[in-house]
């Protein structure tokens, strides 16, 4: 009973704390990226679409320690780029270029001027915002990171991630994909087995109910 009830007293202060740190993030680099939206509120009805909301600070942050990044030659790709958090987050590494690929022209133009704002905080200067269906992007020969905060359902997932090999067929190079979701909720998972072409998949507890799913595609 004691116990229960210290968890009842620490999950809801967590969550302020939790709360408190993305908004003093975004405070901290003068952008607004602290944000839900469902598929409708921004004009979308494709139910393979996910609900939008910014990628955790400090779980990122935690994420990007975990890449090794070569300046000068690693470039980094955010599928459902929203707002821009992550694009901004990665740009603070030495990255060659750093890449946004969002659907929504609303969440497009809230991530371009976020970006401009922080352009002060960054260490890449190459960054490109495309708003555009993840399925119709395609995928620049020099993409080595590809990043995905479980932005859609497994459908979609797939043909995107059929374009990222057709992208590494024309230019053979070592190339990183990174899959992050909720305990449970993988759309990655249920289509691994049908490609064979990726490797070395590996699952990271990120804590919090999160996890990592990292694979690659080897020259």
């Amino acid at each position: 009973m004691i116990a229960t009830s210290i968890t009842s007293v620490l999950k809801p202060l967590q969550y302020v704390r939790h709360r408190a740190s993305e908004r003093f993030n975004d405070w901290k680099l003068g952008i607004h990226t602290d944000a839900v939206f469902w598929p409708e509120d921004i004009g979308e009805k494709d139910p393979e679409l996910h609900i939008y909301h910014a990628t955790s600070y400090r779980k990122f942050r935690k994420i990007l320690n975990g890449i090794e990044v070569e300046p000068g030659r690693d470039v980094f790709l955010d599928y459902g780029s929203g707002m821009g958090r992550v694009v901004v987050l990665a740009a603070m590494r030495p990255f060659k270029r750093v890449i946004g690929v969002e659907l929504s022209q609303q969440l497009h133009q809230i991530a371009k001027h976020n970006v401009n704002t922080a352009r002060a905080n960054l260490q890449c200067a190459d960054i490109e915002l495309h708003a555009i269906d993840a399925r119709a992007f395609v995928v620049p020969k020099d993409v080595t990171k590809c990043f995905f905060w479980s932005p859609f359902g497994e459908t979609v997932l797939e043909e995107v991630l059929l374009r990222i090999r057709q992208s590494f067929r024309k230019n053979p190079r070592d190339v990183q994909i990174i899959y992050v979701y909720a305990s449970g909720s993988s759309c990655l998972d249920p289509i691994l087995p049908k490609l064979q072409w990726l490797k070395n998949v590996r699952h990271i507890d990120l804590g919090g109910n999160l996890w990592q799913t990292t694979c690659t595609l080897r020259a």
